[in-house]
C-alpha cells in the first residue's frame, strides 16, 4: 500500500496512513504526535496535531499531493 496523507483544516490535522489495518494501541508522543500500532506493533498511521504551526503544509514541508 502507497501511504494515504490527508490533511483535516478544521482541526489541523496531518494524517499518514501507512499500512492496512485496525489501531489497536496508540502513543501519544509529547510533542503531539499520535502513533497508531496494529496487534503486531507495527506503525499504522501517524497523526501530527498543530501541522500547519509546525511548518509542514509550507515550502519546502508540503506534504499534500497536488
Amino acid at each position: 500500500m502507497d501511504p494515504i496523507i490527508r490533511y483535516d483544516p478544521k482541526v489541523d490535522i496531518l494524517v499518514i496512513k501507512i499500512r492496512e489495518g485496525e489501531i489497536a494501541d496508540e502513543e501519544l508522543l509529547d510533542n503531539d504526535i499520535l502513533i497508531g500500532y496494529d496487534q503486531q506493533k507495527r506503525i499504522v498511521s501517524i497523526e501530527i496535531w498543530e501541522a500547519t504551526k509546525k511548518g509542514l503544509l509550507n515550502p519546502p514541508f508540503n506534504f499534500l499531493p497536488g
